[in-house]
């Protein structure tokens, strides 16, 4: 499973076959949510790296309340789409470090 930061990063991460929710923004997440990742074997959090630092602050705070979860920062400069769009579904997946 895995979250992102925005709808459309959602939406591509499910186009590369992974399973996602994506939050509203970087502030948007509720901390009840937390509970709809237990059961879960690794939740993905997927953080831009194309802003001020925001991704790191947004991947921390979920990964401190989702126990099961794994960091995972896009190259500088990019969030989910823009990374696939450069490199393709292929280096999304390797960049997380699953098989499909």
């Amino acid at each position: 499973m895995c979250i992102t930061e925005g709808e459309i990063d959602c939406i591509t991460a499910v186009q590369a076959g992974l399973p996602a929710v994506g939050v509203p923004g970087v502030d948007g997440w509720s901390p009840w949510w937390a509970r709809c990742f237990r059961g879960y074997e690794t939740v993905y959090i997927l953080c831009d790296a194309d802003d001020k630092g925001q991704g790191a602050q947004f991947g921390a705070k979920i990964a401190a309340q989702v126990t099961n979860s794994r960091v995972v920062m896009m190259p500088e400069g990019h969030d989910v789409n823009s990374y696939v769009v450069a490199e393709g579904f292929a280096a999304l997946i390797e960049k997380i470090g699953v098989e499909l």
